[in-house]
């Protein structure tokens, strides 16, 4: 039985009782005349030892009845006081977790701008909805990024390209590539990229970890040294809800 129940039955149960027992007892006195002997240890400092006392039964079960009421009230009092503590915190809880979410994202965001900045590029944003790398890439190449949105050519073009390179991925990962809002997932997908459109990509990231350049042969290198080709400067916002921009020179 749920406390809300048994609260309810022993608020029941107490009328009840007091209903039953009230108008008799005030009425014809009958209950009066049942008593119980209650015998107390309770020192006289005037009369020591102990005495008994007469209760009335009547009086005995209004009281035991007014206890359980109050027993019942507290209860109830008790459950709706924790069940407002515990929603409160709960939300205070979601709302404190969200704000540090957004806290961080804004901050890898700040960091990923700063750094592009400093190394002579600023953000240009091309799409959204999974499909913000591909969007840049073919930004980049002067392909239309919204039809790339809507129907990804590149992306198929590339996934294609996977298989042909027959690289090691299982059926159910290449028909979600081909999907216009499937993010992304591996170093894979950009390495077919460069090799679709004969580019070098370089990724600049929160920090010099995360900064890498894919080239066109497949291979890989770390920005600093030099890059021969063409090569389009992405920028990754690696977030929870992870984001690429096209980085165009100031």
């Amino acid at each position: 039985m749920h406390t809300d129940e048994l609260v309810q039955a022993v608020v029941l149960m107490t009328c009840t009782v007091l209903a039953f027992l009230m108008p008799y007892s005030s009425a014809t006195g009958w209950i009066d005349d049942i008593t119980v002997d209650v015998e107390q240890s309770i020192y006289n400092w005037t009369e020591a030892g102990p005495r008994t006392d007469r209760i009335s039964l009547s009086h005995t079960c209004g009281v035991v009845a007014c206890l359980l009421l109050f027993w019942a009230l507290h209860r109830w009092y008790a459950n709706e006081h924790y069940d407002s503590i515990t929603s409160s915190s709960s939300d205070e809880s979601a709302s404190s977790d969200a704000e540090s979410s957004d806290d961080e994202t804004d901050e890898i965001y700040r960091v990923v701008n700063q750094r592009a900045d400093a190394q002579g590029y600023k953000p240009k944003d091309c799409g959204a909805s999974g499909s913000c790398f591909y969007q840049s890439v073919a930004t980049f190449k002067g392909r239309d990024a919204v039809h790339e949105g809507r129907a990804g050519p590149l992306r198929n073009e590339v996934v294609d390209k996977i298989r042909q390179n027959k690289w090691v991925v299982d059926a159910e990962r290449l028909r979600a590539m081909r999907d216009p809002k499937e993010y992304i997932e591996s170093d894979m997908e950009v390495s077919a990229t460069c090799q679709v459109l004969g580019i070098n990509i370089r990724i600049v990231g929160k920090s010099e970890d995360h900064d890498v350049v894919f080239l066109q042969s497949g291979s890989r290198m770390r920005p600093g040294e030099t890059i021969a080709g063409e090569t389009a400067v992405l920028l990754h916002y690696d977030t929870s809800d992870p984001h690429y921009v096209l980085g165009v020179k100031k």
